[in-house]
C-alpha cells in the first residue's frame, strides 16, 4: 500500500547515514501543500502532518507539529519522525540522496480518523551534515502491523536552503573615500555576514597603505553581521586603489576594492545623472556577461569620480573618470556570477553608481550618490542566466490540464521608449517542492520552450526582461505560458516597464489568465475604463486559449450613455496566438464588448496617458474570477492621500451595466479609522459611469483618506474597474496602476496564505534620493467579512531563506478589526523596526508571505511597488 523509502532497518540507518529514498509518483490530491501521501499506485496514504516547524541549535533539533492526521478508517502502525538533509529538495517520483540528522519515535498511534494536536518531540540530538548548503525535510514514517520496517507516509520540506558550517559573505561594499588634498580622515566601511549556522574566524589583510581598517580579526557568529571601518590617511592629489582581503579560517574568500580620491572640490555645480535608470544583461550559465552604463554631466563643473557597486558580483571597470560639463562617460562592467551566494537562481539585480565630489556651489563636498535632489548617478543592473531553450510550437493541453497564460509580454522599442517585461514566480506553499514547472513563449516570429524548473518552498524565480534575458528574443510582443501539475502552489506576477526615462521606470502589471476561464461563442467579455481622447488612447489584446483552432471575435464600443459608437473585427488569431487592436478605439469609447465567433478567448485593455506615457491594465475581472457580475466584489484600495516624493494619490472608477435592463449598484467605502460610507447609482444597458477622484467627489470625504470599496450590485449585472494614480501640482500627466476588482473569496481565511515574489524594499536614503528604477514596497491588508482576524507577515530572500540580521526577525503579526484596512508602508521597516536601515541595504528580489493565524475574518492582501524616481505604482494581488 505504501512506497517504502529504501532503508531496510534502523540498524542500516545507524551504519549508513546517507541513503536513497523514492518519493511517491503523484501527490495527495486532497493535500496540495504536501508533496507526499501517495502509494505506488497513487492512492493516498492519508497520514498527514500539518503546521511543521523545526527549531535548530548547533547541538539539538526540536520538531513540532500543529496537527497529525489519520484520514483512514483503520489505526496507524507505530510512527516515527525523521529530519533529513538533502542537497536538493525532494521531488515527486524521484530518488534523492539524504542524511538522517535527527529522529524520534512518536509515543502513540493514531486511531481511525483521529487528529492529534500540538505534538513536539522535544530537543533531539542533531548531527549536522558536512559544510555546505542543504534542504531539510521532516519525514513521517509508519511501521505497518506485522512488519519491522518503517515506510514512507508523509514529508514536509522546510522553506529555504540551510547553510551548514560558517558561510562568510561580503554583504555591503564601500562607497568610496574622498578627501581634500593633503588631509586625512575620510571614513568608509563595508560589511561581512555569516549566513551559515556555525561560527567562523575572520581575518583581514590589505593591499595598499593609504587606509587602515578595524577590526582586523574576529569570530563571527551564525547570522551576525560585522561592520569594518575604513579610515584614509593623508595623501597628495591622486587616485589610490587597494584591497581588503577577507580570510575565513585562514583561507581568502573575497577581495574588497578600496578606492580613495584626494582632490579639492571643483568650482561650480557638479550634477551627474545616468541616461537610463536600468540596464539588463544576460548570458549562458557559467559565463561572465558584460554591459555598460552611460553617465552625463549636466552641471557647470568638471566632475571627477569613479564607479562603485553595491553587490560583489557586479564589478565595474576600475579607474578615475573625468567628465567635462555637458560631457558623457561610459562605464563598463562584468557580472562575475561565481561571486554570487544565490547562484542557483537565474535572475539577480544590483546597483552600479558613479560617486564624485560636489562642486563648491553645491555645498559641502560629499561622496554620496544623491548629489542633488533632482538627479542620481545610479543605474540598476539586472543579470539573467539564460537557459537552453527549444524551438517549437507550444504543445496542446492534455485532458484536464490548466495553464497560466500571460499575454502582451515583450521587448520592444516604441514611440515613447524601450519596453521590457519582468516575470516573478514564487512557490508560496510551504512544504511542497514544485519540480515540473516549464515556461513557453510564442509570438508571430518565435515559439520556444524553456527547461524543466524546480522551485523549493518559498523560493522565487525572478526574471527581468524575460523575453530577451530568458528566451533570447527581442523586438516583439507575445505570450508566456506557465505549466505545472502544482499550479495551486505558485503565485505569478508579470509587469511591463518603460525604462527609457532617466528619472525612472513606469509601466503596469499584466493580468494573468487561466485557460479554463476563457469565453466561447455565445459568451462575452466586457471591458470598462477605456480612454480615447486628446490626451489618452487605448490598446486591446486578445489571446486564444484553447490551442486547438483559430479565434475570431467582434469588438463593439460604447460611450458612457450606452450608445454603440463603433465596431471592429480583428484578424483571425492562431491557436495560442495573440491578437491586438491598436488605433481602432473610437473617440469617446469607455467600454468594449468582446464576442467570440469561434475559438476560446480572453482579453484586456491598456489605456495609455499620452502626457506621461504611463499605461495600466483593465479587464473583465468578473469573468477572470468566474463571476457573472451580480455578486459582491472588492476594490482593495482607494483613496485621496499624499505619499513620498511629492506624490498625491487618488482613485477613479469605471462602472458598466452589462445586463439587458436597468440596473442599480451600491458602493460602500470603508475608510481607515472611520465608519463606512454608502452611495448608490443606477445605469441602463451598456451605460457607464466614470467616477473621477471618487473618494472626495462621490463619497464626499474631505481631506486625506484611504481605504477599500465594497461593490454590491442590487439589480442587474456590472463590470467595475479602477485606477489609483498620482499627479504633481500643475502637471496633468499621471502615473499609477490599475486595480483589479476581486471577489471576497480571493481573501485568506484561518490557515491560508499568499506569497508575493520579486519585490524590492529601499532604504530611506534611496527613497529620498528619488533614485529611478528602485522601488519602495507597501503591503495592504483589508478584512472583508466583518469579522476580526490577525495576519502574520514574513519576508524572505528569493532563495526562500528567512530575512534576518543582527537579531532582527522578519516576521510580525498585525490585527485587523472587522472591515478594517491596514497599510504597511515600507514593509521591512514595518516588521523589523528602526533597525531596518542599519541592518539591511536596499533589498531586491524578496518575497512577502501573508498568512491568517487567528480569527474568523477574511483578509485580502495586496502589494504595491512604487518607483522612487517617477512615483509610478504597480499593484499586485497575485
Amino acid at each position: 500500500m505504501y512506497r517504502s523509502i529504501l532503508i531496510a532497518a534502523l540498524a542500516l540507518l545507524a551504519s549508513a547515514p546517507t541513503f536513497a529514498f523514492d518519493t511517491p509518483r503523484s501527490p495527495a490530491p486532497a493535500e496540495p501543500e504536501s508533496a507526499a501521501g501517495s502509494s505506488a499506485e497513487g492512492v493516498e496514504s492519508q497520514l498527514f502532518m500539518r503546521g511543521v516547524e523545526v527549531d535548530l541549535t548547533p547541538e539539538t533539533a526540536t520538531i513540532r507539529l500543529a496537527t497529525l492526521i489519520n484520514g483512514r478508517g483503520t489505526a496507524s502502525g507505530p510512527l516515527k519522525l525523521e529530519l533529513w538533509a538533502t542537497l536538493r529538495p525532494p521531488l515527486v517520483g524521484d530518488t534523492v540522496q539524504a542524511r538522517v540528522v535527527a529522529s524520534a519515535n512518536v509515543p502513540f498511534v493514531l486511531k481511525p480518523s483521529e487528529t492529534s494536536s500540538g505534538y513536539s518531540t522535544g530537543p533531539l540530538s542533531f548531527n549536522p551534515p558536512a559544510q555546505g548548503t542543504f534542504y531539510l525535510t521532516v519525514a513521517l514514517l509508519e511501521s505497518p502491523p506485522g512488519t519491522n520496517e518503517f515506510l514512507y507516509a508523509d514529508l514536509f520540506t522546510l522553506p529555504g536552503a540551510r547553510r551548514f558550517g560558517p558561510a562568510i559573505v561580503v554583504s555591503g561594499l564601500p562607497r568610496g573615500l574622498f578627501q581634500r588634498i593633503g588631509t586625512g580622515g575620510a571614513v568608509d566601511d563595508f560589511f561581512v555576514t555569516n549566513i551559515g549556522n556555525a561560527p567562523g574566524n575572520v581575518q583581514l589583510s590589505q593591499n595598499g597603505d593609504f587606509f587602515s581598517m578595524s577590526p582586523t580579526s574576529f569570530t563571527l557568529a551564525a547570522g551576525v553581521r560585522e561592520r569594518i571601518k575604513l579610515v584614509a590617511g593623508s595623501r597628495s592629489e591622486g587616485f589610490y586603489k587597494g584591497e581588503a582581503i577577507v580570510n575565513v579560517n585562514g583561507q581568502p574568500v573575497y577581495a574588497v576594492p578600496i578606492r580613495l580620491l584626494a582632490a579639492n572640490p571643483p568650482s561650480g555645480e557638479a550634477r551627474l545623472r545616468a541616461l537610463i535608470p536600468r540596464v539588463d544583461i544576460s548570458g549562458a550559465p557559467n559565463t561572465s556577461p558584460r554591459g555598460s552604463v552611460t553617465f552625463s554631466n549636466t552641471g557647470s563643473a568638471t566632475i571627477k569620480g569613479f564607479p562603485i557597486s553595491d553587490s560583489p558580483w557586479l564589478v565595474p571597470d576600475d579607474g578615475l573618470i573625468t567628465i567635462a560639463p555637458g560631457g558623457t562617460a561610459s562605464v563598463g562592467f562584468t557580472s562575475r556570477r561565481e561571486l554570487r551566494h544565490d547562484d542557483q537562481l537565474p535572475g539577480i539585480s544590483g546597483m552600479l553608481s558613479f560617486v564624485y565630489l560636489l562642486g563648491t556651489s553645491g555645498g559641502t563636498a560629499k561622496s554620496t550618490l544623491e548629489a542633488t535632489s533632482t538627479s542620481a548617478a545610479g543605474v540598476i543592473v539586472t543579470d539573467t542566466s539564460q537557459p537552453t531553450t527549444t524551438a517549437g510550437a507550444i504543445p496542446p493541453l492534455s485532458q484536464g490540464e490548466v495553464a497560466v497564460v500571460i499575454p502582451g509580454v515583450g521587448h520592444v522599442v516604441g514611440s515613447v521608449g524601450e519596453f521590457v517585461s519582468d516575470l516573478s514566480i514564487v512557490n508560496g506553499v510551504l512544504g511542497a517542492t514544485v519540480g515540473d514547472m516549464r515556461l513557453y513563449y510564442s509570438s508571430t516570429s518565435a515559439s520556444k520552450s524553456g527547461p524543466n524548473t524546480t522551485l523549493a518552498p518559498t523560493e522565487a524565480m525572478n526574471l527581468a526582461d524575460v523575453i530577451t534575458g530568458y528566451f533570447g528574443e527581442t523586438g516583439q510582443v507575445g505570450t508566456i505560458q506557465l505549466r505545472t501539475k502544482s499550479l495551486g502552489s505558485l503565485s505569478t506576477s508579470a509587469n511591463v516597464f518603460n525604462k527609457s526615462n532617466p528619472d525612472g521606470t513606469y509601466g503596469t502589471a499584466i493580468p494573468t489568465f487561466r485557460t479554463d476561464r476563457a469565453v466561447s461563442p455565445g459568451q462575452k467579455l466586457v471591458i470598462t475604463g477605456l480612454r480615447q481622447n486628446a490626451t489618452a488612447h487605448t490598446n486591446i489584446y486578445l489571446q486564444e486559449m484553447s490551442g486547438t483552432g483559430q479565434a475570431v471575435a467582434q469588438i463593439d464600443f460604447y460611450n458612457s450613455a450606452g450608445a454603440k459608437i463603433g465596431s471592429v473585427t480583428p484578424p483571425a488569431i492562431s491557436p495560442f496566438g495573440l491578437g491586438s487592436v491598436f488605433a481602432a478605439v473610437p473617440a469617446g469609447a469607455v467600454a468594449a464588448v468582446v464576442t467570440p465567433a469561434s475559438g476560446r478567448l480572453v482579453a484586456y485593455a491598456t489605456p495609455v496617458d499620452d502626457l506621461s506615457g504611463d499605461t495600466w491594465a483593465v479587464a473583465d475581472w468578473s469573468r477572470q474570477f468566474q463571476l457573472n457580475g451580480t455578486e459582491r466584489s472588492i476594490i482593495p484600495v482607494a483613496g485621496a492621500v499624499a505619499g513620498a516624493n511629492n506624490s498625491n494619490f487618488r482613485t477613479d472608477l469605471s462602472i458598466t451595466c452589462t445586463g439587458g435592463g436597468q440596473g442599480s449598484i451600491r458602493l460602500v467605502y470603508y475608510p481607515s479609522g472611520s465608519g463606512p460610507i454608502t452611495r448608490s447609482l443606477s445605469l441602463g444597458p451598456n451605460q457607464s459611469s466614470e467616477l473621477e477622484d471618487v473618494v472626495p467627489t462621490f463619497f464626499n470625504v474631505a481631506g486625506t483618506s484611504v481605504g477599500w470599496i465594497s461593490v454590491e450590485p442590487q439589480d442587474g449585472s456590472f463590470v467595475v474597474t479602477s485606477r489609483t494614480y498620482t499627479k504633481t501640482e500643475g502637471n496633468p500627466a499621471t502615473f499609477g496602476t490599475g486595480v483589479a476588482t476581486v471577489p471576497p473569496a480571493l481573501g485568506l481565511e484561518l490557515g491560508e496564505s499568499r506569497t508575493f515574489g520579486g519585490l524590492e524594499d529601499s532604504t530611506t536614503a534611496t527613497v529620498t534620493s528619488k533614485q529611478g528604477a528602485t522601488f519602495r514596497t507597501n503591503i495592504g491588508l483589508i478584512e472583508v467579512s466583518g469579522q476580526a482576524a490577525t495576519a502574520r507577515v514574513s519576508v524572505y530572500f528569493a532563495t526562500g531563506t528567512q530575512l534576518a540580521a543582527g537579531g532582527a526577525t522578519a516576521v510580525k503579526d498585525f490585527a485587523l478589526t472587522p472591515n478594517g484596512y491596514l497599510a504597511l508602508n515600507g514593509i521591512v521597516r514595518q516588521i523589523v523596526g528602526d533597525s531596518r536601515d542599519s541592518e539591511f541595504p536596499d533589498l531586491r528580489g524578496v518575497s512577502v508571505k501573508v498568512e491568517v493565524v487567528s480569527g474568523s475574518g477574511t483578509i485580502v492582501p495586496y502589494a504595491t511597488a512604487t518607483d522612487n524616481g517617477t512615483n509610478d505604482t504597480v499593484l499586485r494581488l497575485e
